[in-house]
Order: C-alpha cells, then structure tokens, then sequence
C-alpha cells in the first residue's frame, strides 16, 4: 500500500525490486522471487497502472552461486588473474592478487602481466599463451618472479589456462601464481644440508685414512718390539743370570 501510495504521487515507470511469494502448492513445493516493474498509461480521467512481474530466482541463484565462488577465490592464497587474451589486460583479480603484489584491484585492472613481471616479454606471454591452446588439458607451468608494488621481487610459479571461448567470440586467459618463496627456501636448505653431509663425508674418509695411515706403522714398531723381546728370551737363556 505504501508503494502505490508513492507511485501514485509520482506517475513514472520504476521497479520495486524483488519479492517473494508461494507458489501455487499443488503445483510447486518451493517459493519464488519476483521483480515487480509497474507502468502507467491513461489519460487524466482514468489512469491505469501495468504491472509486470518476471520470475527472478534463476538469476538470483546464479548470481548468489556467483558471490560464492568470488568469496572463495578471494580467500584463496594463490593469485588468480583473468586477462583478455587478444590485449592481456587484467579484466578480473582476486584478493590473493593484490596481496601477492601490493596493489589494489582496481590498479590492477588494466594492467598486464608485463607491469608486474620483471623478467617476462610479451613475446614469451605469447608464446606460452600459443602452447596452452594447442594443449588445453595441460596448463603451462612456468617458475617467474611477481615485482610487488614496493619494489621487492616473490618466486612464483605460475600456470596459464585458455578458457573456452566466449558467445562473441573473445578468449579469456587465466593465470594462476603460487608464491613459492617457502618452497625455494626449503630446498636451498635441503641443498645446504646435503652440502654439509658430503663435506662431513669427506671429513669422516679423510680422518679414517690418517688413521689407517697411523696404524700401519704403529703395528710394524709393535711387532718389531715383539720380536726382539723373544730374541732377549732365548739370549737371556743361554747366559749367567747376572
């Protein structure tokens, strides 16, 4: 009542936006969401109003399931981009991306993945963008570096996927990166500690030569002593005790 009361006093078309209402419960165990659209028309005797309702819940659905999977990107660790594929500009990042390189997603938007990788060209983008669709099972997974906004350089790896293309014809291209830092941190420590068991190796072979090395002369003296004691023996033997 409150709304016509309103419509009334400005005779204009506008849209009410959604409301629920039941089903018919013969037909339908579920409720529905409707958008209401209202439309005037008559003259100044007799006015009317049209109202149209347009059953609304699909797109509802859709663009909650939407929400939800955005949510989830954006909870996500790894950085996903979204670049159109004919200009490799970002058209979609998610949280991930913006705190892998420091910029917000609207300065991201935009840019390409040239303006925040140091070492790749366009030319090798393109190259790898070429061996994606020729496999579109298999993603393209390179080891690269993402330059945050302050300058400072992340290990990532990263994965392109060609998505299938749109109505119109367009190709998006999907970009995935893993802020490996940890994962390089750890095998240069594994490498380290691999480094250290050789030289220790070495250490333990060298030490147990010096003391084969030691031994074998200390073992030549000992029997010399021995055999010069029987020697005495069998002297002391043979002569006056004195």
């Amino acid at each position: 009542r409150a709304h016509r009361l309103r419509f009334r006093a400005d005779l204009s078309f506008r849209l009410l936006g959604l409301r629920r209402f039941s089903r018919p419960r013969r037909l339908f165990r579920s409720e529905s969401l409707f958008e209401t659209r209202l439309s005037p028309f008559g003259d100044d005797s007799q006015g009317y109003v049209v109202a149209a309702l347009r059953d609304v819940t699909a797109r509802v659905e859709a663009e909650d399931q939407m929400r939800r999977v955005l949510r989830t990107l954006d909870a996500a660790e790894d950085a996903f981009f979204i670049m159109d594929g004919e200009s490799l500009r970002f058209e979609y990042v998610n949280q991930g991306a913006c705190r892998q390189v420091g910029y917000r997603d609207d300065q991201l938007l935009g840019m390409t993945p040239m303006h925040i990788n140091p070492v790749l060209t366009e030319q090798e983008l393109r190259s790898a963008l070429a061996q994606a669709s020729a496999h579109i099972d298999s993603p393209i997974v390179m080891r690269t570096l993402h330059r945050r906004r302050d300058g400072s350089d992340v290990p990532v790896e990263m994965a392109l996927h060609v998505a299938p293309p749109a109505q119109d014809g367009s190709v998006s291209i999907i970009l995935v990166a893993r802020d490996v830092s940890s994962r390089i941190e750890a095998e240069e420590q594994m490498h380290r500690s691999e480094e250290a068991m050789r030289q220790a190796e070495q250490v333990i072979a060298v030490a147990d030569e010096r003391e084969r090395i030691a031994r074998d002369p200390h073992d030549t003296v000992i029997q010399r002593l021995f055999a010069s004691g029987l020697g005495l023996q069998a002297l002391a033997s043979r002569v006056e005790p004195e």
